[in-house]
């Protein structure tokens, strides 16, 4: 049906894309507020423009990932 994807391999981007974009969000919200997440905590002791920087392109990738996830490749051509 799909030329590039299938509905299976397109759900677990679009679940990949979204779990990044959302723990990208919202640690850098928290981290505004001075909380952080306990597995997300090795990027801040590593300095706060790497981490700062991480989490963007966790929000970044993530949103790719939900783009290429729900574009139609067979339209495309």
């Amino acid at each position: 049906m799909f030329t590039k994807y299938n509905t299976m391999q397109r759900t677990l981007l679009l679940t990949t894309g979204f779990f990044l974009a959302g723990t990208g969000i919202l640690s850098l919200l928290l981290s505004f507020v001075g909380v952080q997440f306990s597995f997300l905590s090795w990027m801040d002791q590593i300095g706060l423009l790497f981490s700062f920087v991480m989490k963007m392109m966790f929000i970044l990738i993530g949103f790719i990932l939900m783009v290429l996830s729900q574009t139609d490749f067979k339209e495309q051509d």
